[in-house]
């Protein structure tokens, strides 16, 4: 039943993006490769020395956050953790400014893929969000391909972008270093 509707809530996984020749360069050398794009969605890429498997364990391991984002001063997990889903509390600072925010994530570990949107039944100071994070075979390992959806005008995209990116390659590492040390 949960994950009948979690499915209706939450869609399949995106056709895999395609990093560009630049975007290649950056994944070579370790690094997190980032995209924002006009009409304020983001795509983040990072290769990972790890199965798929052991990557989304990480990317799944949400209170864990909290150690690698700078912004990020704590997560606290508010409902029943399930294998098809997750809901996190997030508190965040950032240029004085506190914000506290709930995610709720579906979670298809046989496709490699969790998406995540803002939950609507909770208080949250922060607009709507919605994104995923998939993970498939890559070479000799995996590549983890985050998505987020930016709701709102060019001024929310810009504070978005701001704050992602230095955040979302902060995130990305810790993730991959987990999955790493696995």
């Amino acid at each position: 039943m949960v994950l009948a509707l979690l499915c209706s809530v939450f869609a399949a996984p995106a056709p895999l993006a395609e990093a560009s020749v630049e975007e290649e360069a950056l994944l070579a050398q370790g690094q997190v490769a980032v995209r924002f794009t006009e009409e304020g969605s983001i795509i983040a890429w990072v290769d990972v020395a790890a199965s798929p498997e052991d990557t989304l364990e990480a990317v799944l391991d949400i209170p864990a956050r909290a150690a690698d984002i700078a912004s990020l001063e704590k997560v606290e997990l508010y409902k029943e953790t399930t294998e098809t889903a997750i809901y996190a509390k997030y508190f965040t600072s950032l240029l004085g400014l506190d914000a506290v925010f709930h995610i709720e994530y579906a979670v298809d570990r046989s496709e490699g893929y969790a998406e995540y949107k803002l939950d609507h039944t909770q208080d949250n100071d922060l607009g709507d969000s919605w994104g995923s994070y998939q993970v498939y075979e890559h070479g000799s390992g995996t590549r983890m391909v985050y998505r987020s959806t930016v709701e709102g005008g060019a001024a929310a995209r810009m504070v978005k972008k701001a704050v992602l990116s230095d955040s979302l390659p902060e995130q990305m590492l810790g993730m991959k270093r987990r999955a790493e040390a696995q």
